[in-house]
């Protein structure tokens, strides 16, 4: 996993609550939004022998069987200091679950994310950009894939 500065790791958290806000308001019913922002670890997905810990993760409510609930959405933000090749064996792992998954990265980077989902051909749902604008963020959407049916299991650590 690459290592971000101190400014860039404020601007992931920033990035991950704005996210996390449109995303709670996008969904309904008893559908929550859940973040892991820093080194926090609050919230996980996917199989207990490979845990995964999405910086946002949208999930519905069911618990049974072992688990609380069902992944609706998988977010991933990256900044222009972890958007490398490092980063990819993440990304696919998040594109493995049967759920759609989602990655943010800094406009103007978006055809370097794709070169990169590319050469590892990783799944992705939905491909954002984000720019810092007078202390707000703005985001945009880039590319759209078909969403999968299906979902994966959540666990709150």
């Amino acid at each position: 996993m690459a290592r971000r500065t101190a400014s860039s790791q404020s601007e992931h958290d920033r990035v991950i609550e704005a996210w996390a806000q449109i995303a709670a308001r996008r969904f309904s019913g008893d559908v929550r939004v859940e973040t892991n922002p820093g080194d926090l670890r609050r919230i996980q997905v996917g199989p207990d022998d490979d845990p995964r810990f999405p910086d946002i993760l949208v999930w519905r409510a069911e618990a049974g069987e072992g688990r609380d609930g069902t992944a609706e959405v998988v977010a991933e933000i990256e900044t222009s200091d972890t958007l490398a090749e490092n980063e990819v064996s993440e990304w696919a792992a998040y594109g493995r679950l049967m759920v759609p998954f989602h990655l943010i990265v800094p406009v103007g980077s978006e055809e370097q994310a794709i070169r990169l989902l590319k050469k590892r051909s990783v799944r992705v749902s939905q491909l954002w950009s984000y720019e810092m604008v007078g202390g707000e963020v703005i985001f945009s959407q880039y590319l759209e894939l078909p969403a999968l049916s299906g979902a994966r299991v959540v666990r709150r650590g």
